[in-house]
């Protein structure tokens, strides 16, 4: 995955289709995210273009970001983070996940994949999305958007 966002986006500070966090708050906010998941034992993987220095706060733009062995301790799993931020977690079956899902606040979206495809059975099963959408779509189109707190999947 991380390749296929450095392929998507070779460069970010200077590439006006890379979009920017909306403003210097939430900027900081999505970065101290990661920096919280770092500090708590998260794997960080920043999808981050060769010779470019990211995050940039003059540009309030973050590399695509990864994060994985996220635990409910981190900020990133009980928070909306608004950014390219996509925290992964493993799990065994689909029935799992909607469990999981359930048992917390509805999440703006919920994306579906399994190995980089999307689930078919994954929309038709019981799970609730706030205001937001079920998606199929590949993970890259996920990003820069709005990753729930419940769609770390």
């Amino acid at each position: 995955m991380e390749q296929q966002f450095r392929a998507s986006f070779p460069t970010v500070t200077a590439n006006s289709d890379f979009t920017s966090i909306i403003d210097d708050k939430n900027y900081r906010r999505v970065v101290d995210l990661i920096e919280d998941a770092r500090s708590k034992g998260a794997q960080v993987i920043e999808a981050t273009p060769a010779g470019e220095e990211l995050p940039s706060a003059a540009e309030r733009k973050i590399a695509r970001t990864i994060l994985t062995d996220v635990t409910q301790e981190m900020d990133v799993m009980t928070e909306e983070v608004f950014g390219p931020v996509l925290s992964v977690m493993p799990y065994e079956n689909l029935d799992a996940v909607i469990e999981y899902i359930n048992a917390r606040p509805s999440p703006l979206a919920v994306p579906s994949h399994v190995d980089g495809t999307a689930h078919p059975d994954a929309s038709s099963r019981s799970h609730r999305v706030g205001g937001g959408q079920a998606s199929q779509a590949p993970p890259k189109a996920h990003l820069p958007v709005p990753v729930a707190r419940t769609s770390k999947l």
